[in-house]
């Protein structure tokens, strides 16, 4: 028995570059901006496919003909305004997250008034600064501030060559970035550095 291609209202996956541009234009036709505000998260589907097919949104935008006629935010207030409605729509805000949804001039503004965007994101009220407390009778461990551990990893990067994996960093470093992120890429992603890829040894065992 065949099985339709919407079967359990599922969609198909758009199949080519062309195919998600137009669905991208046919969407700013009827209303619909074409940024990650107020594409996510209803049209998550799509954006993933202009991500995949273009590299960033704001490629996306261009394919599709859409100048980004929106004004760079320009006063603190903007920025906060602005990362707060990515938040609202489920972005994790970082700086690559940030640029493959188009929004460098944010991040760029952003940079103008803190040091980096995990600065910006506690101004917004994104990120709470309040210290984990350990149950009573268990000893705290010390957990870096965000400045002290972004400098450190990213003295460690610099002397290595490139971001360091987590295994190469201090367990205390390792578990402030975790502790305030969330996870280890989250944190390497928060300080402004590429994510460590690591290389597979693809040799012996199959030969």
């Amino acid at each position: 028995m065949e099985r339709s291609s919407e079967v359990m209202g599922r969609r198909r996956p758009l199949v080519n570059k062309v195919q998600a541009v137009d669905e991208l234009r046919d969407l700013a036709a009827q209303g619909t901006p074409p940024f990650a505000a107020a594409l996510l998260p209803a049209h998550l589907r799509l954006v993933r496919e202009l991500i995949r097919w273009c590299g960033t949104l704001a490629a996306a935008r261009e394919a599709a003909g859409l100048p980004d006629g929106r004004p760079a935010p320009a006063t603190r207030h903007e920025v906060i305004h602005a990362l707060r409605q990515l938040r609202e729509v489920g972005v994790d805000i970082g700086p690559e997250r940030l640029h493959v949804l188009g929004e460098d001039a944010l991040v760029a503004a952003a940079a103008q008034y803190w040091p980096d965007l995990h600065t910006a994101r506690v101004a917004a009220g994104i990120i709470k600064t309040g210290r984990w407390q350990p149950p009573q009778g268990v000893p705290k461990r010390r957990r870096l501030a965000p400045e002290t551990a972004f400098a450190e990893l990213r003295a460690m990067a610099d002397r290595l060559g490139r971001t360091p994996a987590r295994h190469e960093v201090p367990v205390e470093l390792s578990r402030s970035l975790v502790s305030m992120f969330g996870g280890w890429e989250k944190g390497i992603t928060a300080a402004g550095l590429p994510l460590h890829k690591a290389r597979v040894n693809r040799g012996r065992a199959g030969n």
